[in-house]
C-alpha cells in the first residue's frame, strides 16, 4: 500500500500489497475516505475526493476515480473502473 497517499481509512481494513489509496490529482481537495471493515485487493487504485462506506470490498485491479461515492456493503468486481 502507498503510505503517502491522501486518505483516511476506518477500523479493521484489509489492504493488500500493491494498492494505491488517495491518488491525488491537482484539483483534488478532499482525501479518500473509506469506512470500517474494507477489503481492498492488490493492483487497485482509488483516487482522492472519493467516499466509500463501511464493509466495502473490491477485487483485484480495480480503478475508482475521483468524485465517486459508494455506499455501505458494496462490492466492486475485479478489473472494474468507476468514473466520478
Amino acid at each position: 500500500m502507498e503510505a503517502e497517499g491522501f486518505f483516511e481509512i476506518g477500523n479493521d481494513a484489509l489492504v493488500d500489497d500493491d494498492v494505491v489509496l488517495g491518488y491525488r490529482c491537482p484539483n483534488d481537495s478532499q482525501p479518500l475516505r473509506i469506512g470500517d471493515h474494507a477489503v481492498i485487493r492488490s493492483g487497485s487504485i482509488i483516487y482522492a475526493d472519493t467516499v466509500i462506506g463501511d464493509r466495502f470490498q473490491c477485487g483485484h485491479q480495480v480503478l475508482i476515480r475521483a468524485g465517486v461515492t459508494i455506499g455501505n456493503r458494496c462490492v466492486v468486481h475485479h478489473k472494474c473502473t468507476l468514473e466520478g
